[in-house]
């Protein structure tokens, strides 16, 4: 084969190679990926049931947008009070998907929304939304595969993969928009 064919061949997998390598860096583990906002319920549709003597809020909605072009998964999202000056927080709620059968509710696409349900722990919590939090942790889906793929390798052949091959799992607090409806 001549010279110029095997430069050119090699050329255009190194920029393919590349371009891959360049992604996986981008989408890896993508910064503050997620936004959050509040849609309380209107004040007739505002359910409240009394469970273990605490007033639970329901009806609240939550709109998750991905601001990254890195496909999401969220793991876990839990609505916190600004922290205290002694550096505690007040554990408000906890997201849960609309249809809890399905785990692509928790899968948000690059640039894409879903809409979650927000249950308040009590009632007194609601007056504090304005100032509130969300931390979350989430994988990007470039993560999540490479877990898979640890996983599948890890039951083929035990004892190969050590735990330090696993990821950490990313997370992060920001601040929460309630909106005016």
């Amino acid at each position: 084969m001549f010279r110029r064919p095997k430069l050119l061949i090699t050329a255009i997998l190194l920029l393919a190679f590349s371009i891959a390598v360049g992604d996986l860096m981008v989408n890896w583990s993508p910064q503050k990926p997620l936004r959050f906002r509040i849609i309380p319920p209107s004040s007739e549709k505002l359910e409240k049931s009394f469970s273990a003597g605490t007033a639970q809020v329901g009806g609240y909605q939550v709109d998750v947008e991905n601001t990254t072009g890195a496909t999401i998964h969220l793991l876990r999202a839990e609505l916190v009070s600004p922290e205290d000056s002694d550096g505690s927080r007040v554990h408000f709620s906890i997201v849960q998907t609309m249809s809890a059968a399905s785990e692509d509710d928790l899968v948000i696409p690059p640039h894409g929304s879903r809409r979650l349900v927000l249950e308040m722990f009590e009632a007194t919590y609601v007056t504090g939304l304005a100032r509130s939090e969300m931390t979350y942790t989430f994988l990007s889906r470039s993560k999540e595969n490479y877990l898979d793929l640890l996983d599948y390798v890890s039951g083929k052949w035990p004892h190969t993969v050590s735990s330090r091959w696993y990821p950490h799992v990313d997370g992060d607090f920001v601040p929460v928009e309630v909106s005016g409806q």
